[in-house]
């Protein structure tokens, strides 16, 4: 004799938005498009890739000590010291203390801007 399986019911699920997908260029392809550029053609994959990264390793250092990095015709990467503040936990409802802390900001550059915007 078979026993029947009883199911209990499930709650109900919220459904969620779906996220919009945006298309990306990796640091892969980046260096890719580099190696690629007759600029480059005497220099290896190796030593694109390290000048690629040892320029944000400069540039993280730059911003941990509090400093501005700007990138000429790119942007401008900022450090920004936000205060303490109140904030509510969307779970549970309850106020919670954010403490003060360092954030970094970007400002793109106005000759991308307008090329976007074209």
């Amino acid at each position: 004799m078979k026993l029947k399986k009883t199911t209990e019911k499930s709650k109900p699920t919220k459904k969620r938005k779906k996220k919009k997908v945006y298309p990306q260029v990796t640091k892969g392809m980046l260096l890719e498009e580099l190696y690629e550029d007759p600029e480059f053609v005497e220099m290896t994959k190796v030593s694109i890739k390290t000048i690629f990264d040892k320029t944000f390793i400069v540039a993280s250092k730059n911003l941990a000590a509090g400093d501005h990095v700007v990138l000429a015709k790119f942007g401008k990467f900022e450090t920004i010291e936000k205060e303490a503040q109140m904030k509510m936990n969307p779970s549970t409802q309850e106020e919670i203390e954010v403490p003060a802390h360092k954030v970094v900001k970007f400002k793109l550059s106005k000759s991308i801007k307008e090329k976007m915007n074209k």
